[in-house]
């Protein structure tokens, strides 16, 4: 393995505030706090600019979200689209010699989710505070192997969306023939009386049999 060499955050990454002001014009792509599921690194749903009445921060396909409000939730994505975001959410974007995917999944580790969240400030809404992060010091290996790691993990996340969207289709296909089974047939008194004979001649074979 190449020679690791310690970064500050800072020379790593550091938050992009690009304002967006709503004028009801526009129809972006909106993702708050509410669309980003805890501790999956995955979105739940996408929201429309039109709905928003406050300012908001712009993002570029690919940017990484890390959410400074509630840090132990962990809501860390990387959208492969851009839009607008609320300003509870960080957008980092790599530096030089650091690999945007690598980026993902190094602020999405739980040793810098847990400090991040060791310095939170605030009491009652407690954030995140890039001041006490920003010069946080980091082993980070070369270019490189920044793309085989990040590589090796999206795969594995490839094939985790993979099988969670295989189950969603199994139990979808299972509650359709549950209802076409114990709900439908159930309700359809047209068949009934055709249930009624198919088990009555059924009975007298057996009785005949026996």
């Amino acid at each position: 393995m190449s020679e690791w060499k310690e970064y500050k955050l800072i020379d790593i990454t550091e938050p992009i505030k690009d304002t967006y002001i709503p004028n009801g014009s526009e129809n972006l792509c909106y993702i708050g706090l509410e669309h980003i599921e805890q501790g999956t690194l995955r979105l739940n749903g996408i929201g429309k600019s039109t709905d928003v009445t406050s300012n908001k921060f712009l993002f570029k396909s690919n940017d990484v979200f890390f959410s400074k409000l509630r840090v132990y939730f962990r809501k860390v994505i990387k959208p492969d689209f851009d839009g607008i975001r609320s300003t509870d959410i960080w957008v980092l974007r790599a530096k030089e010699g650091i690999n945007q995917n690598f980026l993902f999944y190094f602020l999405a580790n739980w040793d810098f989710v847990n400090l991040a969240d060791d310095g939170e400030g605030g009491t009652r809404m407690p954030r995140a505070d890039w001041n006490f992060l920003k010069n946080t010091v980091w082993n980070v290996p070369p270019f490189s192997e920044q793309k085989s790691i990040a590589s090796i993990l999206s795969s594995l996340d490839d094939k985790i969306d993979l099988l969670l969207r295989q189950n969603v289709t199994l139990e979808k296909i299972a509650e359709t023939l549950f209802r076409q089974w114990f709900v439908e047939e159930d309700n359809d008194d047209s068949r009934k009386p055709q249930r009624f004979i198919h088990a009555t001649v059924a009975a007298n074979r057996r009785k005949n049999i026996d």
